[in-house]
């Protein structure tokens, strides 16, 4: 029987953490026949070195330092604990020719929710630097949630859909034939079992995943449950720390510290952006306020012009609508300012040609005409014959029409 030491933190902080423990250790020596020595960690010197000097270790340790010890000392995943909950996995179209992660970079991504709250994960700031980031509608139940999601990823420009297993399970069968899954990431912390390079991993593993057929898929124990892990149960993970620009060696060391560095890089990039769109914000708001006083000085400027003629004047908008009138223009028509202004043209003016007031001006915004014959009517009604003649004053923000009255005749 092969001896494994299994390494401990220096005191169990609880009866259940002890109770987990004893329940694993007594699988590996009835199940794995190894013979399993506990030796607790020491504060010094650091915990590295006192597991990798020992090549039949077994270790329990997080994600990141289980891909570490993998990738650099040659240790070997067996199985792994976690909490009875679910994984987040990354979704796509069965049809899709993506393969990796950085494949999706550009594309657009569905989050569901109860899933945007976990920004922490690589895999899904990976997803928010490089990609389209949209969220599933907060009202909608979980029930029926998951049809929708698949009509969008199969029916929008989406290229993925950020989900977990749960969601997924409660598809249809047809329904979760027309996808497949791109990748894992974890949705909470779990813990993996590695043992050292002296052991036979291959053969370990398969006794460990015979037992595990036998007793279901998952063995429960006091809420936790222990897992089989896949090859290329990482991949996804290690494919986003590096698209986020780390080493995987360097990220695993200092990840805390890295991924609070990216929040915050994050951050200042968008307090950045917020701060030069708000500088252009008012850079536009100066530049409004100086057209619309330039605009306003010149109504004014033109209000003041037409009031002040003596010849008979007539400013109006190319609806007809009056907006200014000179003094020769209000004896003419022998009516106050209040009951000319904001009327229409019309009711004053009808042109000698059997043509709308409307039309003929638009040709003299065409340049076609100048000037044609008028019927002005004064307050008796009696129609009085006379020519205008218009300019077209183009204002900064729209065109005015100006008519001059003139060779008036009576009838």
């Amino acid at each position: 029987m092969d001896t494994a030491i299994l390494f401990l933190p220096e005191r169990m902080t609880s009866n259940k953490a002890n109770s987990i423990f004893n329940t694993i250790r007594g699988i590996l020596h009835n199940q794995l026949n190894l013979n399993i020595v506990i030796q607790n960690l020491q504060n010094s010197p650091p915990i590295y070195e006192q597991i990798t000097s020992i090549k039949n270790a077994l270790v329990f340790v997080s994600i990141y330092d289980s891909i570490y010890l993998e990738k650099f000392e040659n240790f070997q995943p067996l199985f792994k604990i976690k909490t009875k909950s679910s994984d987040n996995i990354l979704v796509i179209p069965q049809k899709a020719t993506v393969r990796h992660l950085k494949e999706l970079a550009g594309g657009k991504v569905l989050i569901t929710k109860g899933i945007d709250h976990n920004c922490v994960n690589p895999v899904i700031l990976y997803l928010i630097k490089n990609c389209g980031i949209f969220f599933a509608p907060k009202s909608l139940s979980i029930y029926y949630e998951p049809k929708t999601l698949l009509d969008q990823l199969l029916k929008s420009d989406a290229s993925a859909i950020l989900t977990n297993t749960f969601q997924f399970d409660l598809w249809e069968a047809d329904e979760q034939q027309s996808l497949k899954i791109l990748g894992k990431c974890p949705e909470e912390s779990e813990i993996v079992a590695l043992i050292g390079p002296k052991f036979n991993v291959r053969k370990l593993k398969k006794n460990f995943n015979d037992w595990l057929q036998e007793h279901g898929s998952d063995y429960f124990k006091d809420g936790y449950k222990l897992q089989s892990i896949d090859k290329y149960e990482n991949i996804l993970l290690i494919e986003a720390i590096e698209g986020l620009g780390y080493k995987l060696k360097d990220f695993i060391e200092n990840y805390p510290d890295l991924i609070i560095k990216n929040i915050k890089s994050k951050l200042a990039e968008e307090v950045e952006t917020l701060n030069e769109k708000y500088s252009g914000l008012q850079v536009f708001n100066e530049k409004l306020v100086d057209m619309y006083k330039e605009i306003r000085e010149s109504h004014d400027r033109l209000y003041q012009e037409i009031d002040s003629a003596v010849e008979n004047q007539i400013l109006f908008l190319k609806d007809g609508t009056i907006i200014g009138i000179s003094r020769g223009f209000m004896n003419w028509v022998q009516k106050s300012r209040p009951e000319i202004i904001g009327k229409n043209i019309n009711d004053f003016i009808n042109p000698n040609i059997n043509k709308p007031f409307n039309e003929l001006i638009q040709q003299v915004d065409y340049g076609l005409i100048k000037s044609f014959g008028i019927r002005l009517k004064n307050t008796n009604d009696n129609d009085t014959t006379a020519k205008m003649d218009f300019t077209i004053l183009e204002l900064r923000d729209s065109k005015v029409v100006m008519g001059i009255v003139s060779m008036i005749t009576d009838r």
